[in-house]
């Protein structure tokens, strides 16, 4: 038998151990949620900081709440002219129902997979930053995220942030519902976090809650995560427009005290076990 010369072993070595042969990791995947309700004036700048994100593995999913101007129009036309159809669809319902009716919308007519990270975002908001998802594919490239929140600046109208990271003893002892509010924009999470959420657990009385729906969705998420799998992003690339007249807070405070005490009241989800997804079984 012919000897292999020294060059050639290590060659072979090379070829099927080099990490550049290695299996490629998938990059995390997102699906920016927009809520728009009557943001024609902001629509445009909103949008334009999606789409010059340089992240690649971005998809945007624009819903427009029933507004009553022509949000809907300028962001289809907007889609058309700049060809964009391939990386975002735009919808629109004739009934304005808030927040969270329109994402279980979003959840119940598309078929998203469970390991997709959704993001969400309000029409009238936009980022500062063209890189968020290129800083945030990093964080979620460590297996043990599950879910982000942050900070945020405000235009016009300046405010300071209240938000910081929830302390290590709420987090143990899973007692988000009983401490101060921090959900703060930008908040991202997988797809599987939503769909593990009750259905029930979305309502008042038989219906979705026309506001306070950010505390709905997150504080079972937070619980379920709560076992070392939340990430508090301290860089404020999130822009509030605090002109807004739409916000679902400014819109009924009343109300809103009252949803918030109901879902506060609720009793909390169970961590969840690592891995979010096991490895299939061979």
């Amino acid at each position: 038998m012919k000897k292999l010369s020294l060059f050639a072993v290590l060659s072979y070595c090379f070829f099927f151990f080099s990490p550049l042969c290695a299996k490629e990791v998938p990059s995390p995947e997102f699906i920016v949620f927009v809520h728009s309700y009557n943001d024609a004036p902001i629509c445009i700048k909103n949008f334009e900081s999606l789409v010059h994100q340089t992240y690649k593995y971005v998809y945007i999913y624009y819903f427009d709440d029933g507004s009553t101007d022509n949000t809907y129009d300028l962001i289809k036309n907007y889609v058309l002219e700049h060809h964009l159809a391939h990386k975002c669809k735009v919808e629109r319902v004739d009934t304005h129902g808030g927040f969270l009716q329109s994402l279980v919308h979003f959840f119940q007519h598309n078929k998203i997979p469970p390991n997709r990270i959704i993001a969400l975002m309000d029409g009238a908001d936009h980022f500062n930053d063209s890189s968020v998802f290129t800083q945030l594919s990093n964080v979620y490239a460590k297996d043990s995220i599950w879910l982000t929140y942050g900070n945020y600046k405000t235009e016009p109208f300046t405010s300071s942030s209240f938000c910081h990271d929830y302390p290590a003893s709420v987090k143990k002892s899973c007692s988000f519902r009983s401490y101060m509010w921090l959900g703060a924009p930008l908040r991202t999470f997988y797809a599987k976090l939503f769909q593990l959420i009750k259905p029930e657990d979305f309502r008042y009385k038989g219906t979705i809650f026309p506001n306070a729906g950010e505390m709905a969705l997150l504080f079972p998420m937070f619980e379920m995560a709560s076992n070392g799998h939340i990430y508090f992003e301290s860089l404020p690339f999130y822009v509030i427009n605090t002109a807004n007249p739409f916000s679902e807070i400014k819109s009924n405070r009343s109300s809103f005290k009252t949803y918030e005490r109901y879902i506060r009241s609720l009793p909390p989800y169970l961590p969840l076990e690592a891995p979010l997804f096991p490895p299939p079984v061979s």
